[in-house]
């Protein structure tokens, strides 16, 4: 009697396990803000600046990636416009999501440099991460000019602006065990974020790595064939 209790139990455990798991496809995005917009969005504001468990955008259900933003000075604004950049997984035509935003000013009226520090945990190192994110505010720079840094990838700056806003890094591994970790820091006066995504993607063998999974194959089927 006991064993037909446990094992749906167990069962239910494991599958629950294996769906709160990342895996290559799943996307977690984020609306930074005090606007809750529609759809399955991990909002991220001033009053909220972590969420335990983010869910998938797809279907609501829990990833088991955690989120995490510090910041200077943080607080909500407003104001901005829907990027042209025309980058994936960037939303344009909900203001909900463009609109509003999680913004950092250091010192007295924004003197001197400030950070936005964005970390993703309980992330799958075997995989690779495609992320998307900014603000635009207006056609100028207003007072924009945020350096991106990911550990390993080559720094993009976002200026603000319709057109530049917004920046993409591709294939991005994590930077430390489970961990991914983004920090935006400003040049000018202020930097921020209306929105965010993750998507996460096969990793790509080196072709060095290819190359001697390629030869093993071949030696498997000579093998098999003498």
């Amino acid at each position: 009697m006991m064993k037909k209790l446990l094992l749906p139990a167990l069962a239910l455990t494991l599958a629950s396990s294996a769906q709160a798991a990342i895996i290559a496809g799943d996307q977690i995005f984020v609306d930074f803000g005090n606007t809750v917009a529609t759809g399955n969005y991990n909002t991220i504001n001033s009053s909220a600046l972590s969420i335990a468990d983010t869910v998938r955008f797809t279907d609501g259900s829990t990833t088991g990636v955690g989120l995490t933003v510090t910041a200077t000075n943080p607080y909500d604004g407003g104001g901005a416009i829907a990027s042209t950049a025309g980058l994936t997984n960037v939303n344009t035509s909900d203001a909900d999501v463009y609109v509003d935003t999680l913004l950092s000013t250091a010192g007295n009226n924004g003197a001197g440099n400030d950070t936005i520090t964005i970390t993703f945990t309980g992330l799958d190192d075997s995989l690779r991460y495609d992320i998307v994110g900014g603000l635009a505010r207006t056609s100028g720079g207003e007072n924009f000019d945020t350096d991106w840094v990911i550990s390993g990838e080559t720094t993009q700056t976002a200026d603000g602006t319709a057109a530049g806003g917004y920046v993409e890094f591709l294939g991005v591994e994590t930077t430390a065990p489970g961990t991914l970790t983004i920090t935006l820091t400003d040049n000018l006066r202020q930097s921020g974020l209306a929105q965010l995504s993750l998507t996460a993607v096969t990793a790509v063998p080196e072709p060095s790595s290819a190359a001697l999974l390629g030869l093993g194959g071949l030696a498997l089927i000579l093998r098999r064939n003498k």
